[in-house]
């Protein structure tokens, strides 16, 4: 131990800063390490293609599966061989459960699919084919390119996608479902830095002023019980 009150003092800070900043690296560091890691979501096609996971579809006679094993694009044959065909809506509840993808190739299916209330669950926003938006008429009406135009016009309006969202939420709300939610940000790996541990520092700065002010105050104290 140094022999000066200077010195003590100085040994003293040095001890109690070391201790925060190995206490909250270590506490900072554990809490890092012991978060659990999620795999990577399936947001595209591609990815998809290249998942372990395998490719599901009920069977109700779609012109999909033999146009995904005979495409010339590499990902849509990939996905082709990995299709499944399913004769029934619980087997593909099982597959779903299992952690496997299904291809939603009606409205009624995504019902379904919010039906079964699976939170683990999601749908990517990457469509295989597009799904165009139509008005059926009797073959040669003459005021079809009128309804044509005006379809044109909400689709790129985004009127149909919000048409489409009040639906689902109508459809959870009637069936008693939680309403959608926002997905979780993915989590990144990052190298510790000291905004990690200034709270640490911030309740250490706290204690030191707290220890100066009652120090200040033994003082005058002293110096007043001397004068008395």
């Amino acid at each position: 131990m140094p022999q000066t009150q200077a010195s003590r003092v100085l040994l003293g800070a040095w001890w109690l800063a070391a201790l925060v900043i190995s206490t909250s690296y270590t506490g900072s560091l554990t809490a890092f390490l012991t978060v659990p890691t999620q795999a990577p979501r399936i947001a595209t096609l591609p990815d998809l293609a290249e998942a372990s996971q395998q490719l599901y579809m009920l069977d109700f006679g779609a012109f999909l599966p033999g146009l995904l094993k005979t495409s010339v694009d590499s990902v849509y044959r990939t996905l082709g061989n990995k299709l499944h065909l399913l004769d029934t809506y619980e087997a593909i509840r099982q597959k779903v459960e299992e952690g496997h993808a299904l291809v939603q190739g009606t409205h009624y299916t995504l019902a379904v699919l919010v039906s079964w209330h699976m939170s683990n669950a999601y749908v990517v926003e990457e469509t295989m084919y597009p799904n165009h938006n139509g008005w059926a008429f009797p073959k040669d009406t003459p005021w079809t390119h009128l309804f044509n135009g005006h379809l044109t016009r909400m689709t790129e309006a985004g009127l149909v996608n919000q048409w489409h969202r009040t639906a689902v939420a109508l459809f959870r709300h009637d069936n008693d479902l939680p309403p959608l939610l926002v997905g979780e940000e993915p989590l990144t790996l990052r190298a510790l830095s000291l905004e990690d541990t200034q709270s640490s520092f911030i309740i250490l700065g706290i204690g030191i002023s707290l220890a100066l002010l009652f120090f200040c105050f033994e003082i005058l104290s002293r110096r007043s019980l001397k004068h008395n």
